[in-house]
């Protein structure tokens, strides 16, 4: 989910940070970028270091204990509810200006909708794959 790890931001800012700011938008997306380098490679000694599925939630499990890890499980579930709602609000602003006449709250619903009717398929292809209810 390109939105939960990159953000919305990029897909939405560009052009008005850029309309703004002028040439300094590429200085700030620079050392965003390194500054970013910095946490991917913390991320990555912890996937090295904890080699198994989990991620975050794991690694914090280990190194602190389970409260805190049922503490970062809430926050990711918060933050990729939040993600996808912000995503959908970028996709229903492109669409609204191609097609102007439509709603943004309108057509941001209907995705999430769209999304969630695919996920649940997914889950029942899976099951039935796994022979679960």
């Amino acid at each position: 989910m390109i939105g939960f790890v990159v953000g919305a931001s990029i897909f939405i800012l560009p052009g008005a940070l850029g309309a703004t700011t002028g040439p300094a938008v590429v200085l700030s997306y620079v050392i965003a970028g390194f500054l970013a380098l910095f946490s991917c490679g913390v991320a990555a000694q912890l996937g090295c270091a904890f080699p198994i599925n989990g991620g975050s939630v794991v690694i914090i499990g280990s190194l602190v204990g389970p409260v805190a890890a049922f503490i970062v499980a809430w926050q990711i579930l918060g933050g990729v509810v939040i993600s996808i709602a912000l995503m959908a609000i970028g996709f229903a602003d492109y669409v609204c200006f191609i097609w102007p006449s439509l709603d943004r709250t309108v057509v941001a619903i209907g995705l999430i909708g769209v999304m969630i009717d695919r996920i649940m398929m997914a889950l029942q292809s899976l099951a039935s794959r796994n022979h679960t209810v």
